[in-house]
């Protein structure tokens, strides 16, 4: 899936609409062990998953558990935390 060996479903997602919902995943990194995040989003109810994007440059160690915020703008933060880049 997105061209990736491994995806691994996280805790964070958002519900966009009845038909919307934006993924928060990890992925392998280029060289094949875990540790990469990235969002996908469904606009289907779930039929199809479309890559949005990466959450920063691949990692030399590894980032998962991604975490969005919404601040009062209504624009969308993806983040990792300090503590689950290592």
């Amino acid at each position: 899936m997105f061209g990736q060996r491994g995806i691994a479903a996280r805790t964070d997602y958002i519900v966009n609409g009845s038909r919307s919902c934006t993924l928060f995943l990890t992925a392998t990194r280029s060289d094949g062990n875990e540790g990469r995040a990235f969002v996908a989003r469904t606009e289907d109810g779930g039929r199809a998953f479309g890559f949005l994007s990466w959450i920063g440059e691949e990692p030399e160690g590894f980032s998962i558990m991604p975490a969005s915020g919404c601040p009062p703008t209504a624009q969308l933060n993806p983040s990792m935390p300090p503590s689950e880049v290592m």
